[in-house]
């Protein structure tokens, strides 16, 4: 799980970069912030996908060990 937190780490430092283009052309802004949206929704979406699939196999792979014993 501790695994799971990195990649979303790096997403961070690119949004203190784009108040600078909302001075110049606001339409890119608004753009740009459901950009950044849709890419922080689309990343918890696969890492919460990809958490549940890994929370699965754990515990299919726990069932197997007790129906074998």
């Amino acid at each position: 799980e501790p695994e799971i937190t990195e990649p979303s780490e790096p997403v961070l430092p690119d949004e203190p970069e784009q108040p600078n283009n909302t001075n110049k052309l606001p339409e890119a802004n608004s753009s740009s912030k459901l950009k950044i949206i849709v890419a922080a929704v689309s990343t918890l979406v696969a890492l919460t996908l990809g958490s549940i699939f890994i929370y699965l196999g754990v515990k299919k792979k726990i069932f197997i060990k007790l129906f074998k014993k």
